[in-house]
């Protein structure tokens, strides 16, 4: 179960959950595991006792396996999915070569050593909760002074434990404390809860919106905000601040046959951040006029009534609300079917495989594949599709996932169009001095005044229609100083504020 995804910095999860579940909670850990360069310098630092210069050139030059291809079978070789021999890097890795000529007897230890067990350590995001002491279910052990699961995430589900990746959205904390801004400033008060559409939605995701209360996770679908989005003006919007993402936008910034813009509701926001995914992304698609490009620029000449580059039939036949392009994990489940006439399970488990770039399984799967692919679009048809398939194997949203990001983005996006001032104190109340500095400030100082010895508070604070700065904006004011500064104010003048300072 996948909470969250991280944004503008890490938190420590322990205090909230040692608060919440006591010890029905461990973190899970994971078991690194001998890859090719380790191996090499822990067997040259037992037979030499270090690892001699020319090792530590070569390690570096070693080739990296592929995602999902574990390093025995990268170099050994392995067998694909239509039964053919991939050839080992053993075979053209020049600076591999080099090292097994030159320590052959080195060589012979290595190759034990793949895949056994280096250590333990914490997995970055995995927890396991329970409704009992997880002791009482799965064996625990200490490392780095936290409790954490001898079983790694596959062995805690087996006995029975739900994996959770807990994870940051700071965007959460900017939405909370902008509706928190928003309800002080207004001068009709706000009720603890509100019924809308049906639902009983409480104080702290409410807002007045033109009079109304609306969800702040579901609000009223606006043009003016989506113009905004496909523009690329999206700096501390969630998930479409990145350079990456406003790069993309630009080619969303166009219209459709009736005259409205491609980016114009929660589903397309949807479909642009799923197709804003290394998988889509990575996908080479000829375009009529020649030269390459990938599924995003793709659905956007599809979208916008151009001339579509030539795809299998077959997926636009099977995918027509994403006009006959791979955006979703379910979407290959849903070919996969097609394809194949599997059952509904196992088309699952082969997505299940998919997303977790289970290499081995996928090769496997291309064996049963082909064969039923091939006899009912024709085995070209089948090969070209499974290439699609393969290359969104390299990261492909959920559906479901693409959709809870966009609904906190849009939320981020309309707060910021419609309310600036509360949007951009929240947004700057939790941000740190260089993200301040280097990200947003270009984009908001036209609503902050500086840092004023009489006037600053510890934190950005409203005054009136514009942002007070803090003084622990300014360079070279650190935290002790700043809280020095805070505790003798007022200050009458520059004298005063010199004989407060020089007393205490």
């Amino acid at each position: 179960m996948k909470i969250a995804s991280t944004s503008r910095r890490t938190i420590q999860h322990d205090g909230f959950l040692k608060e919440r579940f006591g010890d029905h909670f461990a973190q899970i850990s994971v078991v690194t595991t001998m890859k090719l360069r380790s191996s090499v310098k822990d067997v040259a630092r037992v037979k030499l006792g270090k690892v001699p210069f020319d090792i530590e050139v070569l390690t570096k030059k070693f080739l990296n396996a592929p995602q999902g291809i574990g390093d025995k079978e990268f170099i050994l070789g392995y067998e694909d999915g239509d039964g053919s021999w991939v050839q080992g890097s053993i075979e053209y890795d020049k600076a591999l070569q080099e090292y097994v000529r030159k320590y052959p007897d080195h060589w012979e230890t290595v190759q034990l050593l793949f895949r056994l067990g280096r250590g333990s350590s914490r997995h970055a995001s995995a927890y396991v909760i329970a409704n009992d002491s997880i002791e009482t279910i799965i064996p625990l052990q200490q490392i780095n002074d936290v409790n954490c699961t001898q079983y790694t995430a596959p062995g805690v589900e087996w006995a029975g434990g739900i994996k959770m990746d807990l994870l940051v959205v700071n965007a959460l904390s900017d939405l909370s404390e902008c509706v928190k801004l928003l309800q002080s400033r207004d001068p009709e008060p706000y009720p603890e809860f509100a019924m809308i559409d049906g639902r009983r939605v409480p104080r702290i995701r409410l807002i007045r919106h033109q009079g109304q209360f609306y969800d702040i996770y579901k609000l009223p679908s606006d043009q003016n905000v989506f113009k905004e989005i496909s523009a690329g003006r999206t700096e501390s919007v969630f998930q479409f601040s990145t350079p990456g993402a406003r790069k993309w936008l630009r080619y969303f910034d166009k219209e459709k046959p009736d005259g409205s813009k491609i980016l114009d509701s929660l589903s397309q926001m949807g479909a642009f951040t799923a197709l804003d995914r290394p998988g889509p992304l990575d996908v080479q698609i000829e375009s009529p006029e020649g030269g390459n490009h990938n599924a995003l620029v793709e659905y956007v000449r599809r979208a916008s009534g151009e001339e579509w580059a030539e795809t299998p039939k077959c997926l636009r036949e099977v995918l027509p609300e994403t006009y006959g392009l791979l955006c979703y994990q379910e979407q290959v489940q849903k070919v996969y079917q097609y394809m194949t006439g599997c059952t509904g399970p196992e088309a699952e488990e082969f997505r299940g495989n998919v997303s977790k770039k289970k290499k081995d399984k996928i090769i496997k799967a291309y064996g049963y594949y082909l064969p039923r692919a091939s006899e009912k679009v024709g085995e070209e048809e089948a090969k070209r599709v499974w290439e699609f398939i393969e290359t969104f194997s390299a990261y492909g949203f959920v559906k479901s996932h693409a959709y809870s990001y966009v609904t906190t983005s849009y939320a981020c996006a309309f707060l910021k169009y419609y309310h600036p001032l509360e949007w951009w104190t929240a947004v700057l109340k939790n941000a740190s001095k260089d993200e301040i500095n280097e990200t947003f400030w270009s984009h908001c100082k036209d609503f902050i005044k500086l840092p004023d010895l009489g006037n600053s508070t510890e934190n950005f604070e409203i005054v009136g229609e514009h942002i007070q700065a803090p003084l622990s904006l300014l360079h070279g004011v650190g935290e002790k100083a700043h809280h020095q500064i805070q505790l003798y104010r007022p200050y009458t003048d520059i004298y005063d504020f010199c004989k407060k300072i020089y007393k205490h």
